[in-house]
């Protein structure tokens, strides 16, 4: 898939990044005055990069070891569909 085809309209290539937060990070991280951030539901992941954040993209899903842990154990399926969104994406991290 080709990376202007995962563009957001508006995008341009070479004019630095603007991180995407997804809206329901409760606690998002602060990234600093000089990075631009933008919030917008992502399908999967709690942060991407704008232009970049849909299937074939770019995601991370920000957990602390105690809440994956805690997913993992006590709402295992809930954990496996967060998985089986973020294959969708070509980066993505947990």
């Amino acid at each position: 898939m080709s990376r202007a085809r995962n563009r957001r309209p508006g995008a341009r290539p070479g004019q630095g990044l603007t991180i995407v937060v997804d809206t329901r990070e409760q606690r998002p991280l602060e990234f600093g005055p000089d990075v631009p951030t933008v919030r917008r539901k992502i399908d999967a992941g709690d942060y991407s990069i704008d232009g970049h954040d849909g299937p074939g993209g770019f995601a991370v899903e920000r957990n602390s070891l105690e809440d994956c842990f805690g997913t993992i154990i006590s709402d295992r399926p809930r954990f496996e569909r967060e998985l089986v969104r973020l294959q969708a994406y070509t980066f993505r991290a947990l």
